[in-house]
């Protein structure tokens, strides 16, 4: 399977990941979502970009886990109402995706007075901040797994705390350093290395993504 980067800090990078390096990672999102009380089963809200063919295996996996495949981008106002509204006679969702996106879910539910029962948010793709944080929990009242990756692949951290998220050691070692390649001290912002440990076949070893972060110990 080849993984494409956004290329939004940097040139695309194009990764390939063979079906049983792959699997680490869906493993690891399944991991993410029994965290937040997920369980086979219980239905899926998963946000995507723009539509685009979506494989026969992501088509299965959609039926399996009655995951509602939304692309939101590409819906009209009315459009979004209706698929809460349909949504909404389930019980127990699971949200996956952007946390803007989730705000203005909750936004189109208040002004339309759609009761969605959310169970539980995993937000990924961008920044969750404490303001974001703080609303979603008080709407829908569901914990919140804040996670961060890259799209070559590799899921880095996650945790139910917007400024606390511990490293998924099992998947990924992380550095932090200056722009000399030097280790910075702990809890110092730095440009983010990373060695992904489940690749094989086209290894990422201290792969710079252009992010930057710390590491508090």
């Amino acid at each position: 399977k080849y993984f494409t980067s956004g290329g939004s800090t940097g040139a695309n990078a194009h990764v390939y990941l063979t079906p049983e390096e792959y699997s680490c990672a869906q493993a690891t999102q399944l991991y993410w979502l029994k965290n937040i009380g997920y369980q086979f089963g219980d239905p899926i809200i998963q946000i995507g970009i723009r539509k685009k063919h979506r494989d026969i295996t992501k088509k299965i996996k959609d039926v399996l886990l009655k995951t509602d495949y939304i692309y939101y981008f590409d819906m009209s106002e009315e459009e979004r109402v209706q698929m809460l509204k349909k949504n909404s006679r389930k019980r127990d969702i699971f949200y996956i995706g952007f946390p803007n996106i989730a705000l203005e879910i909750m936004d189109l539910c208040i002004k339309h007075h759609i009761n969605l029962k959310i169970k539980g948010i995993l937000s990924y793709g961008e920044l969750l901040t404490d303001e974001a944080y703080h609303a979603l929990k008080s709407h829908f009242n569901c914990p919140i797994l804040n996670t961060y990756g890259c799209q070559e692949g590799v899921l880095i951290c996650a945790g139910l705390k917007p400024d606390m998220m511990p490293i998924m050691m099992q998947n990924v070692y992380m550095e932090i350093v200056d722009d000399y390649f030097t280790p910075v001290k702990d809890g110092e912002v730095g440009n983010i290395l990373l060695t992904n440990l489940n690749a094989f076949n086209m290894p990422l070893i201290r792969y710079q993504i252009k992010d930057c972060g710390a590491i508090k110990l």
